[in-house]
């Protein structure tokens, strides 16, 4: 089904507008951020894993790199590793495909006069 983070309704429970979410919802980034994080772990002989990467998710990212760094024990700080990574995701972010369904649920929604608008979570500039 479609998700969003935020309806509104109209008082007999008409939706009237709808919010949807980039990262990760309309957008494939998921991968991306796992592919940039094996990037600079490679280099250091380590794997992002399920385990590992089930372990950083959901926090603020200066937190998530703090952790993924003492997790790993890898030689940079949490902010060299968030820089990398970040400067690793401008580069992959353009290439983000649509997650399946999406352009099918927001055409559903705009054929009902639902208006849409997106929003992301992310840092600034990242979309």
């Amino acid at each position: 089904g479609i998700q969003c983070n935020i309806m509104s309704t109209t008082e007999d429970g008409a939706i009237t507008h709808i919010v949807f979410d980039l990262d990760g919802l309309l957008l494939d980034t998921e991968s991306l951020y796992t592919a940039s994080s094996q990037k600079i772990l490679q280099r250091y002989g380590k794997e992002f894993s399920w385990d590992v990467k089930s372990r950083i998710m959901g926090r603020a990212p200066l937190d998530a790199a703090q952790k993924l760094v003492d997790l790993m024990e890898i030689p940079l700080t949490a902010e060299e590793f968030h820089g990398e990574l970040y400067s690793n995701l401008m580069e992959v972010f353009p290439s983000a495909k649509l997650m399946p369904g999406e352009v099918k649920g927001q055409k559903v929604c705009t054929s009902m006069n639902i208006i849409v608008a997106y929003s992301a979570c992310s840092a600034v500039g990242t979309f």
